[in-house]
């Protein structure tokens, strides 16, 4: 029997389980992860004990949509793992002005009874609806550049303020004060992609049953390969047609880490290299898990699956808070929350976790070098990661397939 060539992925997040998964058909494949564990933003916590013993609950990855996550749900459907419908809304509260609404319905979207009868916010309505159908339109007629700040001139201060800056912060986890350095053509084409401009026939969107960590280990019995976990890679250098990942020789290799880690982990990046991967940059949320309700609105019509907190300092990082028991349809004796950045203090004794999550930030630049990524993968080595498109879950694994097919794994 021919002895099988040799590739080591680098990264386990999504992007590298995908990869070393279509992989390991052709060669015998190592995968190295830093941490304790596979999965990356991946990460579901297990309730160890009481009267919710057992139950999963997502913090970092949780939703997909029913129409733009093909080869991730092509994935899941291989390793034979099931998914289920979830809630999907979003809610706004500003401690500001008092401006709040919920986006599940025309009960929810006036969910302070006084705004019926405020003309501000009929003009805030029609603004979102305006700006739905007009991008759409700008979209398909290929007039859409520039960024954010310069596609909204037509549109009030008040739809920037309190829709379009906190819904692109609560997508991108990325600052309020730089969604409007966006690049436009991207924001427009991933609300366009997911949906998200319609306001009829929205697509389904789905959780992993029994939380994402479900795929993992379903990858995990699956891969005929070796998982190296705790093992950091600090050097991966070019030796003759291979490389050496941590002075162990290989044919071929996979970057499955973030942008600016993977050029950090190259020993002599080319300058192709620098270009593509120089620009970009990621910003660090911290994620907590608990059972605090006071994190949610007070008022009730307002509460969504994504409850987006504008306090009353500066516009940084977003405070979002997830209602897990919506959002994975959760049978349990407490509501399971997770906020994102919380301004707010939130007793010890209500925390059951916390995680510090990367996120990609896209401007001028990295869009630019976007454009530059696919001419990375040279046949002998390999980059995947969801900075390639958008920054999501089927991002990593469509650029993870196209990794895999340049090294000769096409699925």
């Amino acid at each position: 029997m021919e002895k099988k060539s040799t590739c080591a992925v680098v990264g386990g997040g999504v992007a590298g389980i995908v990869a070393a998964y279509l992989l390991q058909r052709r060669y015998q494949v190592d995968l190295w992860e830093s941490a304790d564990r596979l999965g990356g933003h991946t990460n579901t916590f297990v309730v160890p004990q009481g009267e919710d013993e057992g139950l999963g609950v997502d913090t970092g990855f949780i939703v997909f949509n029913g129409d733009t996550y093909p080869l991730f749900q092509r994935f899941l459907a291989e390793l034979g793992v099931a998914s289920q419908l979830s809630d999907m809304s979003f809610g706004y509260f500003c401690e500001r002005s008092g401006w709040g609404y919920g986006g599940h319905d025309l009960n929810t979207f006036f969910g302070q009874r006084d705004k019926i009868f405020h003309p501000d916010f009929w003009r805030f309505a029609l603004d979102v609806a305006r700006f739905n159908r007009n991008s759409l339109e700008s979209l398909r007629r290929g007039q859409i550049g520039g960024t954010l700040r310069d596609y909204l001139r037509p549109y009030t201060g008040t739809f920037v303020r309190h829709y379009i800056q906190p819904l692109g912060s609560s997508v991108w986890s990325a600052p309020l004060e730089r969604i409007l350095d966006f690049p436009a053509y991207t924001f427009v084409r991933f609300f366009a992609n997911h949906g998200l401009l319609r306001v009829v026939q929205r697509p389904d969107w789905f959780t992993v049953a029994g939380g994402s960590h479900r795929y993992v280990q379903a990858f995990s019995k699956s891969f005929q390969g070796e998982v190296r976990l705790s093992a950091p890679v600090r050097r991966v250098r070019a030796v003759g047609k291979g490389y050496e990942v941590e002075g162990r020789a290989y044919d071929k290799v996979v970057m499955a880490t973030h942008a600016d880690i993977a050029l950090a982990q190259l020993e002599q990046p080319s300058a192709r290299q620098r270009e593509a991967l120089g620009s970009w940059r990621y910003l660090a949320n911290r994620a907590v898990l608990h059972c605090d309700d006071s994190l949610l609105p007070a008022n009730f019509r307002l509460r969504a699956s994504w409850n987006y907190r504008r306090g009353k300092g500066s516009d940084g990082l977003p405070t979002l808070t997830y209602d897990m028991n919506r959002l994975q349809s959760l049978s349990s004796r407490r509501r399971y929350l997770v906020t994102l950045n919380p301004q707010l203090e939130i007793p010890s004794a209500q925390v059951l976790g916390e995680w510090e999550y990367h996120h990609p930030q896209f401007d001028r630049h990295s869009e630019t070098s976007q454009a530059l990524l696919p001419n990375l993968n040279d046949g002998t080595i390999a980059f995947c990661g969801s900075y390639h498109r958008f920054g999501f879950h089927e991002d990593a694994v469509m650029s993870a397939v196209a990794a895999a097919a340049s090294l000769g794994c096409a699925w």
